[in-house]
């Protein structure tokens, strides 16, 4: 089984990608993890599987999307917890 792996910096944030497939279901399966805040321990999140129809480069594709949006919500929800109206 192999496993892609991207690092990448997203909003000033440091994101690892991790895509590998299921040996059984042949499903795309994603984690991403980043360091928002402090915390020594990364945030760890699961994708949803991909359907197995997709080549490789469309789950990568696909899972670069996800991560991005991810993180957006998580910067989203950090802004709107420090802004007071």
């Amino acid at each position: 089984m192999s496993v892609k792996r991207c690092v990448f910096t997203f909003r000033s944030t440091e994101v690892e990608l991790l895509l590998t497939r299921d040996p059984d279901t042949r499903e795309w399966l994603a984690t991403m993890n980043w360091y928002l805040d402090e915390s020594p321990e990364p945030k760890v999140h699961p994708m949803a599987p991909l359907a197995a129809t997709l080549d490789e480069d469309a789950a990568w594709g696909c899972a670069l999307d996800w991560a991005s949006l991810k993180i957006d919500e998580a910067w989203l929800s950090v802004i709107g917890a420090h802004v007071h109206v």
